[in-house]
């Protein structure tokens, strides 16, 4: 039986790992509240602009809303804190995409009732 050597296949991972790993910056806190911030999403459009959304539940606990930031550094600075939802439901779970014009798409999950229509 032949033997084969792993060594030469671990230690280019090794170099992988440690390239990949030159890459990434420090981590960057994006909320200092006192709700429960959940549930993020990033999507980077075509001009390289960071756009994060997430579940807060800040202003009301218990009661998720959508909010919004965006970055135009690469991360490194940050647009302050940006509500999109205001109504009596809960949003929650957003998820985030840019189309192939740059359009920035945000959707989300919400049980605000609809008058006239019984819930089920």
């Amino acid at each position: 039986m032949k033997r084969i050597s792993l060594k030469p296949a671990v230690f280019m991972l090794f170099l992988f790992a440690q390239a990949a790993q030159a890459d990434w910056t420090p981590a960057k806190r994006m909320t200092w509240n006192s709700g429960a911030s959940v549930w993020p999403e990033i999507a980077v459009d075509s001009s390289g602009n960071v756009h994060v959304v997430w579940q807060d539940d800040t202003p009301t606990p218990g009661k998720g809303e959508i909010y919004c930031r965006k970055s135009t550094d690469g991360g490194s600075t940050w647009t302050p804190s940006q509500r999109i939802t205001w109504n009596s439901g809960t949003s929650y779970r957003p998820a985030i995409a840019v189309d192939s014009t740059g359009n920035v798409h945000v959707v989300w999950e919400d049980d605000t009732p609809t008058p006239g229509i019984p819930e089920v």
